[in-house]
């Protein structure tokens, strides 16, 4: 990450080359890797209590942080994006790298991050995507009703390639017994190895020249949502 930050800092990537990693570890490389180790993971071994344990604290963090931040400012647009912020992890660009470190990439506990991530993705970060929307729709006046809004918002999350890979590695999973067949499963593992150098990588990069903007009042809500995400 900070070799990233490094050759953003000195002009050695432009924007445009910056984007075009981004794209590819966001778009190809991190889906190819969420598909093949899904489709390859023993779900008999996985410990559901973990992952319910980690859905109802993220849920409760979420709903803390909606309804204290609208009960103070009044805006359902500020407060969902810090109840997204607060619940928000980088769990493949930061902590697959770490996982694969201490237990392997075979251990199930690196197993289960595949799992837990889709907790943000599929549950908690629509619930605001929505009350976005709908905050958006009512400032501009418009008079579109809620169910279209919710199916805009679902059919953006079924676009996405990473919550379509997750579905269809889950998928594979159940058809194929945890085996894949060799072929598939060598194609997707090659373009998701790219993922754990270009990932930390292209994230040191977007930093380049964006925290002089991290002054005077900015700092505060970084700092809260920082110590709710660390410590509650």
């Amino acid at each position: 990450m900070g070799l990233g930050w490094a050759a953003g800092a000195s002009n050695v990537f432009n924007s445009k080359e910056a984007r075009g990693l981004g794209l590819f570890v966001g778009k190809i490389s991190l889906p190819a890797l969420i598909l093949t180790n899904l489709a390859c993971l023993d779900l008999s071994v996985i410990k559901w209590g973990f992952l319910l344990a980690v859905l109802v604290s993220k849920s409760i963090i979420f709903s803390l942080v909606l309804a204290l931040d609208f009960l103070f400012n009044r805006n359902i647009s500020r407060a969902a994006l810090f109840a997204i912020y607060s619940t928000q992890t980088n769990d493949f660009g930061m902590g697959l790298p770490i996982m694969n470190a201490v237990y392997g990439p075979q251990d199930p506990m690196t197993g289960l991050i595949y799992l837990v991530a889709p907790i943000s993705l599929l549950i908690l970060n629509p619930i605001g995507f929505v009350l976005l929307e709908v905050d958006r729709k009512n400032k501009g006046g418009e008079t579109e009703g809620g169910l279209k809004t919710v199916l805009a918002v679902l059919k953006g999350l079924l676009t996405n390639p990473v919550v379509s890979m997750t579905m269809l590695g889950v998928l594979g999973n159940l058809a194929f017994s945890s085996s894949p067949p060799p072929h598939l499963n060598t194609f997707f593992q090659s373009l998701g190895a790219a993922f754990s150098a270009l990932a930390p990588f292209s994230l040191g990069l977007s930093m380049a020249g964006k925290l002089r903007g991290i002054k005077g009042e900015a700092i505060k809500p970084i700092v809260a949502l920082v110590i709710v995400k660390s410590i509650v």
